[in-house]
């Protein structure tokens, strides 16, 4: 496999495993709602192509 695979496989579970513990360090409620939408959000997107084409778009 490309490095470019590996990184479009990859890169969903990296977000994830920073931003989960995120979620439950925070005090706030607001952190946790935040770090939930964006793991939703940016992850679905990911998931659904747009990760590989912004990968495509920044030439990595």
């Amino acid at each position: 496999m490309h490095l470019r695979a590996w990184i479009v496989i990859v890169t969903p579970f990296v977000l994830w495993g920073i931003l989960y513990p995120i979620q439950f360090l925070r005090k706030s409620n607001i952190w946790r709602w935040l770090c939930f939408a964006f793991m939703i959000v940016i992850l679905y997107l990911w998931e659904t192509g747009y990760g590989a084409l912004l990968l495509r778009t920044l030439g990595v």
